[in-house]
């Protein structure tokens, strides 16, 4: 595995890391509820595992 893939997470990555079916996941995208993906390669999205954990902690803070 390259550095690379240890800062990105795939979306079925992402999907098993929140508990929610892929299917799911796009359309919070679609809806701007989760962070969006940053483009990797040809067809090919991820999103940044900073960015990730920056959107759960400020979700933790929003329920207080």
């Amino acid at each position: 595995m390259n550095s690379q893939n240890l800062k990105h997470l795939r979306a079925k990555e992402l999907a098993d890391l929140l508990s929610i079916n892929p299917s799911t996941l796009w359309r919070w995208r679609q809806q701007n509820i989760v962070p969006q993906p940053v483009e990797i390669g040809p067809n090919v999205v991820a999103w940044s595992h900073e960015s990730i954990q920056r959107w759960l902690k400020e979700k933790a803070n929003a329920k207080g």
